[in-house]
């Protein structure tokens, strides 16, 4: 049974310090503690406790890692845009120019009949037709509404509008319900196989949701297997006892970077390179905690080509 007390931030102080953690000013921890939920920082300090005791850490540096990982994540949740921004934009094209406006309504124009049933590509046709009018209920997108005060014939809006309200993950969702040669079509706009570009999109999703819901990204595993292509691994660190990639943030981190580059070759991907300058210290062994191959900050410069 949980029987632990309220403990005021002296208490949660005495708890660091008897755990071995340094503090160098105490008032300082006190003030941050009483802003900063001792768990958050509890959560930027597990990886250097080992047999109930802190190691080679200060809560000056712990401090520093959580507003490090903040910044990645807002980095994270803008490029991550872009992305998303793009891949809605090219699944509506093709659909659109293959099928026009609303001939995404008939799932059998485009799915995969193939790897699915009839019944099963039915049943998603429904449950997309249910779930589009729930949002058209719901959502306050005008340009949506003033499609449907002029056109009060149409039951649905053109695809090209219904990117607009839909999510990443539903978006994606039917991606992965998508034939073959639509998914080559959008998937060739990132010099990708399809299995590639869903597996990014999986891991950045992924991402995406642990950083905007203030979780610690630069400790995190990721729970999504993303194909790595061999042109990668040379960024990547690969564990010597079973010869495969990473699962750590540089995965996502070199997902970006590659899918960037044809997406908006401009946008400012070295704003990165200080924080991960930050969290390496200058050590390859390090480095090699967050998934790269070692300190070298090469892909985070504007000329990099990968």
């Amino acid at each position: 049974m949980y029987n632990k007390g309220h403990k005021d931030v002296d208490g949660l102080i005495k708890i660091f310090k008897d755990r071995g953690m340094l503090i160098g000013d105490v008032e300082k921890a006190k003030r941050t503690l009483s802003h900063i939920n001792y768990y958050k920082i509890k959560e930027f300090a597990e990886p250097f406790f080992r047999n109930e005791t802190y190691t080679n850490i200060s809560f000056e540096d712990v401090i520093a890692r959580f507003y490090l990982d903040k910044r990645l994540r807002v980095h994270l949740l803008h490029s991550i845009e872009d992305i998303e921004l793009s891949f809605k934009t090219k699944f509506a094209y093709v659909l659109g120019k293959r099928y026009g406006a609303f001939g995404y309504l008939d799932f059998k124009n485009w799915c995969n009949k193939k790897e699915f049933c009839r019944h099963y590509i039915n049943d998603k046709e429904r449950e997309m037709k249910k779930y589009i009018k729930r949002l058209i209920n719901r959502d306050g997108n005008m340009i949506i509404k003033k499609f449907f005060l002029e056109n009060q014939d149409c039951e649905y809006p053109p695809i090209w509008m219904l990117i607009e309200i839909l999510s990443f993950g539903e978006v994606l969702k039917f991606y992965e319900l998508m034939s073959n040669k639509n998914k080559e079509e959008i998937a060739d706009y990132y010099n990708a196989q399809p299995n590639e570009l869903e597996s990014w999109l999986k891991a950045l999703k992924y991402i995406r949701n642990l950083s905007a819901h203030n979780t610690n990204v630069i400790d995190s595993k990721i729970l999504t297997k993303a194909s790595i292509k061999n042109e990668w691994k040379n960024f990547l660190y690969i564990h010597p006892k079973n010869n495969k990639p990473t699962d750590r943030i540089a995965v996502p981190i070199i997902i970006i970077i590659y899918m960037l580059k044809r997406i908006n070759p401009n946008y400012k991907i070295w704003k990165l390179k200080e924080v991960f300058k930050n969290l390496f210290k200058d050590s390859d062994y390090t480095a090699n905690k967050y998934g790269f191959a070692s300190k070298n900050l090469s892909i985070f410069e504007r000329k990099f080509e990968i």
